[in-house]
């Protein structure tokens, strides 16, 4: 980042789905309860998102999706993701739809 410049580089983010996981691992310090974010707050989320990457000029974002086990919530994580599909420049890194 370039002070003053209101550019960065690279910018990620830790978006937590849900607390809602099916294991309950003796050695797990995360709530385990059903509180999942509201398609709302992912909507929110991704504006976010969108709005910072384009305000200072990201070139690369990472998303971590995590909680208690993010493929609870798969609907939330495809929506952001697809959302920043459409809105962000991408890169699969090499991997293709299916694999």
């Amino acid at each position: 980042m370039k002070i003053g410049s209101r550019r960065l580089e690279c910018l990620q983010s830790n978006i937590y789905v849900t607390n809602r996981c099916d294991r309950q691992c003796a050695h797990c310090y995360y709530p385990h309860d059903d509180m999942t974010m509201s398609l709302d707050v992912a909507r929110d989320i991704g504006r976010w998102i969108v709005k910072t990457c384009k305000d200072y000029d990201v070139k690369l974002y990472k998303a971590h999706f995590l909680g208690g086990e993010p493929f609870n919530a798969i609907d939330r994580v495809r929506w952001l993701v697809d959302y920043l599909y459409t809105f962000l420049p991408t890169t699969t890194h090499g991997l293709e739809d299916g694999n």
